[in-house]
């Protein structure tokens, strides 16, 4: 069995305030929440706003990173308005990332974070001498990373009504895709992406996702690199993980 803390307690928090926790992931999600505020009542123009988000340089009002900008790189997950899909995404982000933060620790999820924050937007930013044009804020991206990592480090988890995490994070970051296909907005995209393989990749550097590497991730490599004619049978593709079944309690419930 592996054992889940109610969201939000943590054995290893950067201080506490009373009985509460402070966490990275109460600090991030706070910060969004303080943020909602600081955006309504900010005129309409943007001026704190348009400091923070990210943005290629050819954005009107707007600077960017390549203009020195460099601060951007860091705060663009903050800048997000207030709405009910606003609240939502911060509370996922807080139960999901709550949990990873106790599996992985306060300095390597706040590593993790930062990485998921920063790298993509280098990435995005690199790519502007491409001709690549766009912007982009808030919590989104990071929360998409964060499911993806926590869809990796145990995808049979379950969500309501019944279907896995991994299930969960196939169905949204499709959804991401074909919204920012249709959008033509190829810089969200880009970000989507680099996202979710670079969070598959640090779970995985961390030793949180062996399940799902060294299965079906090793068989597919074995037939691009080898064929079927090294030992991999059409069987063996379609063989299910071979792992035992656990039982995975989340908030003082289990999940099986």
């Amino acid at each position: 069995m592996q054992s889940f803390r109610r969201f939000g307690e943590s054995d290893d928090p950067w201080f506490r305030v009373g009985e509460v926790a402070v966490t990275t992931t109460m600090a991030v999600a706070a910060t969004s929440i303080f943020y909602m505020f600081v955006w309504a009542f900010e005129p309409r123009d943007r001026p704190i706003t348009s400091k923070l988000w990210l943005a290629s340089k050819d954005v009107p009002f707007s600077g960017s990173v390549l203009e020195g900008e460099i601060w951007r790189l860091v705060t663009w997950p903050v800048a997000m308005g207030p709405s009910i899909w606003t609240v939502l995404l911060v509370v996922i982000f807080f139960m999901l990332g709550s949990q990873l933060e106790a599996v992985m620790g306060r300095i390597r999820f706040t590593a993790f974070l930062g990485t998921l924050t920063i790298v993509p937007a280098l990435v995005v930013t690199v790519l502007e001498f491409t001709g690549l044009e766009g912007g982009a804020n808030g919590l989104r991206f990071l929360e998409i990373g964060v499911l993806v990592a926590f869809a990796a480090h145990i995808p049979r988890a379950l969500f309501w009504p019944g279907i896995p995490a991994w299930a969960i994070a196939a169905i949204i970051f499709g959804i991401e895709t074909l919204q920012f296909i249709d959008l033509r907005d190829d810089y969200s995209l880009t970000l989507l992406f680099v996202e979710g393989g670079l969070a598959l990749l640090l779970i995985r550097s961390m030793g949180l996702a062996e399940e799902v590497t060294d299965t079906q991730c090793g068989q597919v490599l074995d037939v691009l690199r080898h064929g079927r004619g090294n030992g991999v049978r059409d069987e063996d593709l379609l063989r299910p993980l071979d792992v035992s079944r656990e039982e995975f309690v989340v908030g003082g419930e289990a999940w099986a």
